[in-house]
């Protein structure tokens, strides 16, 4: 059935093998162009995001120096190791514990944004 086809078409078969390399390659086209439009629309919309939300690390460093506090003080007051404040502050500790985030909030009287 398949070979009836082209018998009706009138190709013969050196037609036939070269005409799906236009086919492959206008639809990898197709898709390259609609991967790249998306990705610039998700790109923009995580710019976006980025520019409107404080990570929890930008709003511990921001509310300390607003109650002039240094890194020190706050790390006592919390009760938890400089290095881990300084991590949480640089955004660099992937997934600080709830016990330390809540023990920054207790110390700063605030609750962080998330």
């Amino acid at each position: 059935m398949y070979k009836d086809s082209f018998k009706y078409l009138n190709l013969h078969n050196s037609t036939i093998k070269y005409l799906h390399l236009p086919i492959l390659l206008f639809t990898f086209a197709i898709i390259v162009i609609r991967f790249r439009f998306e990705w610039r629309q998700g790109q923009a919309v995580s710019h976006f995001i980025k520019s409107k939300i404080m990570t929890i690390g930008e709003q511990l460093e921001t509310e300390r120096k607003r109650q002039n506090l240094t890194q020190d003080q706050l790390k006592i007051m919390a009760g938890i190791s400089l290095d881990t404040l300084r991590r949480i502050e640089k955004n660099k500790s992937k997934n600080p514990s709830l016990f330390t985030i809540r023990a920054i909030e207790k110390a700063l009287g605030i609750t962080f944004e998330i």
